[in-house]
């Protein structure tokens, strides 16, 4: 796959404002990445976006860690393993667009959880993703 990864024009400033040197996430993948799992894994719908802007190539996500992840969702939001054929414009298009829509959804449930008064930092931020995975790890 070897196109760009779309954002909201209205959240181009959020994650120019979370990525980096010295915050939780490097690059804006990294951030993307976690909106989506944030999302898939609190059960939000998916949110279309109306204004697009490519931001990174798709290539930036880590091909041993992150796509896989990125492919079970997609996978089981699609019902079948259709959407990883790589040979079909239309399973790619639509793989991205589900990607898209959870990481868009993330955003807004990440905005929410802060507040005017308790601005994102990258401690908090940490916290946050951190209490996030634990929700989600089943005990042994």
């Amino acid at each position: 796959m070897d196109f760009r990864v779309n954002i909201s024009k209205s959240s181009q400033g959020i994650y120019k404002g979370l990525t980096g040197s010295g915050s939780v996430f490097p690059q804006f993948s990294d951030m993307f990445f976690w909106c989506v799992v944030l999302a898939y894994s609190n059960k939000l719908d998916r949110k279309p976006i109306l204004k697009k802007e490519g931001v990174f190539e798709w290539k930036a996500f880590d091909t041993n860690k992150q796509m896989p992840v990125l492919k079970m969702i997609a996978v089981a939001e699609h019902g079948d393993f259709s959407i990883l054929d790589k040979d079909s414009t239309e399973s790619l298009n639509t793989f991205r667009d589900i990607i898209e829509q959870y990481s868009e959804a993330g955003l807004s449930l990440l905005l929410e959880k802060f507040d005017e008064q308790n601005m994102i930092t990258s401690d908090a931020l940490f916290s946050l993703l951190v209490a996030e995975i634990q929700k989600v790890k089943k005990p042994n």
